[in-house]
């Protein structure tokens, strides 16, 4: 190709125009010699290149060939000498086995696999169904609700979870020794048995004794009968979950002959049969008290449900009445229409729903801030299979302990007027603080006013203080200046300046004295017209002498016009 020309000239003249044309021409010539010399190249140059520079696959193809002739020279006749050729190499295992045949080595191989295989889906599917599940029951629910100026909760166990497996309602205490019994929390027990939930059961005595009729895995482990339990009746809890009650006059002995295994005494059935069957009165003088509640109830497929209110709380916004047994069916009843047996377990303070370790009503005792230590509790729970059921429920545990310290903050709210040995503190006592105190309807009342200069209880109707002191003044009752009376009346030395209300120690040697030189004497002085002493106002003295002799008489004096009299005898 011809070279191109580089001196152009700088002028855009005939000259510059003709050595473009012919470097264009030089440009184009080069290239249809390059593409006939790549056709060339392509197919007709012999051996152009070497095995060592062309690659297939990112594999150098020298590589590749000497491979493939290393294991043609290894090739062996198999059984089947009319088909069966083999390359060497090929009857290696992964185990590092030389076997006779390829077809030994695959299927030993094939084996191994298929078994690992296996293994692995084993493995694999029990993680997927330990990740469905869970350390709890997730089967169970809870709903809330407000009835009769009380909140309630109804947790709902289904007969059985998604496996097709009864969720088994189960019995225990504290040492899970029936015999010597341990009080404490159903809180605590939830942790202490990593529970799905948990509620308080049995009565029970200060002893502390179960009390009534008490059977658990076929054996007797409490029969104290009191005044109480001969009114109560028992509940029973069959292998399937099947509850039922039986009247106080069958005797523990009686229920084992009917082939009861669990059985504990609360206080009686207020549901049977789909019917209310509870009579004002029965069971206790409480029922028809407005208290704490826990029941226990259940539908014909055997699901059951636990409803727990709350009671015995009189704070404006946090109002709790609690219920009578006959406001809890009426209750359960507006929930499930379709309810077949529903008993009444111990309530009051002792009313516990502990559902994943959180409590679900507030606690009772020490004034709503802890929660009652009882004897024994219906609970359900899962069986720990992994660590992860065990963090799982770790975690619960904290939410359930962080509940209970609301609980508590709840409790000194609710029971302010109840916190004994502590004191109260209220800032901004460099500018202003103040209590009020607001009437049913949430309008104030009564206002406690501080200052550091002043100190009263304001009334809001009367739009004035009750009592107001200040600091340079004195004390103010009904918006009047009390006047300063003492046990010991404070000394003055000039009786004339006196300006507030109130009684004076006077000496005889006082400027102004009713006794001058003569005796001291005790100065009672009122201002008539204004509290303020000024030269407008209208004020008289009296004077009591010390001096012990008939001589002396009591004395009194007026201020007018700016001027006081002169002392006379009464």
């Amino acid at each position: 190709m011809k070279k191109l020309n580089k001196n152009l000239p700088y002028q855009l003249n005939g000259n510059f125009r003709r050595n473009l044309v012919e470097n264009f021409d030089s440009l184009d010539k080069g290239y249809a010699e390059l593409i006939d010399m790549m056709k060339k190249h392509q197919y007709e140059d012999k051996a152009t290149h070497t095995t060592n520079q062309i690659k297939h696959e990112n594999v150098n193809l020298n590589d590749s060939i000497n491979q493939i002739k290393k294991q043609i020279m290894n090739a062996v006749i198999g059984e089947n000498v009319d088909s069966n050729i083999e390359v060497k190499d090929s009857k290696i295992g992964m185990d590092g086995k030389e076997y006779k045949t390829l077809q030994e080595r695959l299927s030993k191989e094939f084996g191994m696999i298929n078994e690992k295989s296996q293994t692995s889906l084993d493995t694999s599917t029990q993680l997927k169904e330990s990740f469905e599940s869970s350390a709890f029951y997730n089967e169970v629910t809870y709903k809330r609700g407000r009835k009769f100026d009380t909140d309630y909760s109804i947790v709902y166990i289904p007969h059985k979870d998604k496996n097709g497996d009864v969720i088994k309602l189960k019995r225990g205490t504290k040492t899970d020794d029936f015999k010597n019994i341990d009080l404490t929390t159903a809180r605590e027990y939830s942790n202490y048995k990593n529970a799905t939930y948990v509620a308080n059961a049995s009565i029970f005595s200060s002893t502390p004794d179960l009390l009534g009729r008490q059977i658990v895995d076929g054996k007797i482990v409490s029969n104290i009968e009191d005044v109480y339990t001969s009114e109560r009746w028992t509940l029973t809890i069959a292998e399937d979950n099947k509850l039922d009650a039986y009247p106080p006059n069958v005797t523990s002995e009686e229920l084992l002959k009917k082939g009861v295994k669990n059985a504990l005494t609360a206080f009686g059935p207020i549901i049977q049969n789909g019917k209310n069957v509870y009579t004002k009165g029965e069971y206790a003088a409480n029922s028809e008290i407005d208290n704490p509640r826990t029941v226990i109830g259940q539908f014909k497929n055997k699901d059951i449900i636990f409803f727990v209110c709350d009671g015995r709380t009189k704070g404006k916004d946090t109002y709790q009445k609690g219920m009578k047994l006959d406001e809890v069916v009426d209750t359960l009843f507006s929930e499930y229409g379709e309810l077949e047996f529903a008993y009444n377990l111990d309530g009051g303070g002792s009313s516990s729903s502990v559902l994943r370790n959180r409590m679900l009503n507030t606690p009772k005792d020490n004034k709503n801030k802890e929660d009652r230590r009882v004897a024994d509790f219906l609970y359900i729970s899962k069986d720990i299979e992994t660590k992860r059921d065990l963090d799982i429920q770790q975690a619960y545990q904290d939410i359930g302990e962080l509940k209970k310290e609301i609980n508590f903050l709840n409790g000194l709210i609710t029971g302010l007027d109840t916190i004994n040995y502590k004191w109260l503190f209220l800032s901004g006592f460099d500018n202003y603080t103040g209590l009020v105190v607001n009437d049913d309807n949430g309008q104030p009342r009564k206002k406690l006013y501080i200052t550091p200069n002043n100190f009263g209880l304001y009334d809001y109707t009367t739009k004035r203080y009750d009592f107001l002191f200040r600091y340079d003044e004195g004390l103010y009752i009904d918006g009047r200046l009390m006047a300063r009376n003492f046990t010991n009346p404070e000394p003055i030395t000039n009786c004339d300046t006196v300006q507030r209300g109130g009684t004076y120690h006077v000496s005889r040697d006082a400027k102004g004295s009713p006794y001058p030189n003569r005796s001291s004497a005790i100065l009672t002085h009122y201002n008539v017209t204004y509290r303020s002493f000024d030269e407008s106002v209208s004020a008289f003295q009296t004077a009591v002498p010390f001096a012990d002799s008939p001589n002396y008489k009591m004395k009194r004096r007026s201020f007018h016009k700016g001027v006081w009299s002169d002392w006379y005898d009464v």
